[in-house]
């Protein structure tokens, strides 16, 4: 039930910097895509590598969003 509301509100955040936070681990940087199951967060590295990665939604403790500071 709360996978779907989760979903939207990521959904609203498309293009936003983003850290994914999981029991594995945390994966920071664009968010691309989000489908019912899945987040696809683009990782940005130094140079012309990107890295995509997918993370099920239910796999997600919790996700921020980081704001540059003014």
């Amino acid at each position: 039930m709360f996978e779907n509301t989760f979903a939207a509100e990521l959904a609203t955040r498309i293009g936003s910097t983003v850290e994914v936070f999981t029991d594995n681990g945390m994966t920071e940087g664009i968010l691309s895509n989000v489908t019912q199951n899945l987040v696809l967060v683009i990782e940005v590295t130094t140079g012309y590598d990107n890295e995509r990665v997918y993370v099920s939604l239910d796999a997600i403790n919790f996700a921020r969003f980081p704001t540059a500071a003014a």
